[in-house]
């Protein structure tokens, strides 16, 4: 990464403030013992039907981490997905494979997908590299409802920095008013519309809903564990990454690096070479974009009403013209800290955000 990239700097360290972040990340997860993580989701779900919930799917990294929580941890685990009209077929298979292969509780959540549709095209015309936004606002609060519906304490995020790594503000940022903003500038009616906003996210907080992300205290090959799946649940890779989600594949496959000029790929990628799953040799040649799949783009084109051309010609437009809670964040750090210290807000988080 570098430091043109907006919320990228070069440290004292001599590298970037992400290296820095990953460096921090594995500091502390090689602390923490995932048996003692376990225990604690165990504790803090003995008065309620289930330990924890988490989001499926149909991706590696939910797949993976049902297997892990039902077989391997015998947590009693809600399984959740919210469906926003985009699954992949290998998406619709794999859920339906690891939901029937460990016998998990299951609930689904669906919208009003024209709705959601005319959010996402608002975002287009916005102008702005945070198109699939309004889907992961809306899965969020659909989280935290259910999870209060069904009292349960503990929320499984399957974010892992070692694969993932995280995205700098300049390519990414997302928050309630900021979808609001631009809702009420494109004149889409949101008032149905779940979305969560940062006076929920404090008052989950205070209610003592936890965020824990257990893949960052585990250590695991992705080729092995593919097998693994495959052979144990009927798993089918669908190539790259979130391509179990064709809207979100368009966004960081075609839209943001011809468009926007952003390649995720270097984030991805960056985390394995750091972390020592890939050499910079393989790092380097697999940064490439590939072509996308011409059939996904007529897809887009009749959800949408729109063609790609139009969506590829919007201006291009700073995200300051909209509101957003950013200053909020960044008002409120050390509120915020505190949910970092008591496991509300990951680190992540507060370092993209607030400082």
């Amino acid at each position: 990464m570098t430091d043109d990239i907006s919320g990228v700097v070069i440290t004292a360290s001599g590298q970037c403030n992400f290296c820095d972040l990953h460096d921090e990340l594995d500091l502390q997860s090689s602390k923490v013992n995932i048996y003692d993580v376990v225990e604690d989701i165990k504790k803090r779900g003995k008065e309620s039907e289930y330990d924890c919930v988490i989001g499926i799917s149909g991706g590696f990294d939910s797949s993976y981490l049902l297997h892990l929580l039902t077989v391997e941890y015998q947590l009693r685990v809600l399984a959740f997905h919210f469906d926003n009209g985009w699954n992949s077929k290998e998406a619709e298979s794999n859920m339906k494979g690891m939901i029937k292969g460990t016998g998990v509780a299951f609930v689904k959540c669906e919208m009003d997908n024209n709705q959601l549709n005319e959010l996402n095209l608002a975002f287009l015309k916005a102008g702005v590299p945070d198109a699939d936004i309004p889907n992961d606002m809306a899965m969020s609060k659909y989280f935290y409802e259910i999870a209060e519906r069904h009292k349960i304490k503990t929320i499984i995020n399957g974010h892992n920095y070692k694969y993932e790594g995280s995205v700098p503000l300049g390519w990414s940022y997302m928050d309630a008013r900021y979808i609001q903003s631009v809702a009420g500038y494109y004149n889409v009616n949101i008032s149905s519309y779940p979305i969560l906003t940062f006076w929920d996210q404090i008052i989950a907080m205070r209610d003592g809903y936890k965020s824990i992300r257990p893949l960052y205290y585990i250590q695991h090959n992705k080729e092995e564990v593919k097998a693994m799946l495959k052979e144990k649940y009927g798993w089918k890779d669908y190539g790259g990454n979130h391509g179990e989600n064709i809207y979100t594949e368009f966004i960081g496959g075609y839209l943001l690096p011809i468009k926007f000029g952003i390649n995720k790929r270097i984030v991805y990628r960056s985390a394995e070479l750091r972390s020592g799953f890939i050499t910079r040799d393989v790092a380097e040649k697999s940064i490439k974009m590939s072509v996308f799949d011409s059939k996904k783009l007529r897809k887009i084109e009749k959800a949408l009403g729109v063609s790609i051309d139009e969506i590829m010609n919007y201006p291009i437009t700073s995200r300051r013209r909209f509101k957003s809670y950013h200053n909020d964040f960044k008002r409120w750090r050390f509120l915020i800290l505190m949910g970092v210290k008591s496991g509300y807000f990951p680190m992540t988080f507060y370092k993209k955000y607030c400082e």
